[in-house]
């Protein structure tokens, strides 16, 4: 069996794309659908006596057919409307009150400088980081070597115990905020 090249998967992932991408388009455009024209009764629930005579009427009246306008349904409305697991035919309403937001843009921003802060050290420092990934990870012979490269370089130790200690700090604010203390 040929294995197919990067071109060829390329393009299968392409038209499968299309294909997704059309099969989105059609779920969402709208249906025109008719109300039921053709109304059924049940006829052996009828009250009325099958034997009697209707009235004569004295002119012969034609009545003219209502014309069908077409309604403006969507196709996952429709679909649910007919599914025969899911009947929604009265929709549960909530009603909610205005929400009064609390200040939390604080917190946001506190968040958002501790991780410029860490993205700062680690672009700076990337050997630093990867060589303490590597200590962690690995346990080989290069142990001591790894851990002696580490020791030689203070600065980004020192930024991390910084950005370790003002993470700390936050959530024990948190914590203490939440617990009201």
């Amino acid at each position: 069996m040929a294995s197919l090249g990067p071109g060829m998967i390329l393009l299968q992932l392409m038209m499968l794309r299309g294909l997704l991408y059309l099969i989105f388009l059609i779920a969402i455009t709208p249906v025109y659908a008719q109300s039921d024209s053709l109304q059924l009764t049940d006829t052996s629930v009828s009250t009325t006596d099958s034997l009697a005579v209707p009235p004569v009427a004295d002119t012969f009246v034609v009545s003219q057919p209502k014309p069908l306008v077409p309604q403006l349904i969507r196709f996952d409305t429709m679909l649910l409307q007919n599914h025969p697991f899911y009947r929604i035919d009265a929709p549960l309403q909530l009603i909610s009150t205005r929400k009064q937001w609390s200040g939390k843009e604080f917190f946001f921003y506190i968040l958002l400088v501790l991780l410029l802060f860490f993205a700062v050290i680690k672009n700076a420092f990337s050997r630093y980081f990867k060589d303490l990934l590597k200590l962690f990870f690995r346990t080989t012979i290069q142990h001591r070597q790894v851990k002696e490269q580490l020791m030689q370089a203070p600065l980004p130790s020192l930024l991390l115990n910084i950005l370790f200690f003002f993470t700390g700090a936050l959530f024990l604010n948190i914590v203490l905020q939440h617990y009201g203390l």
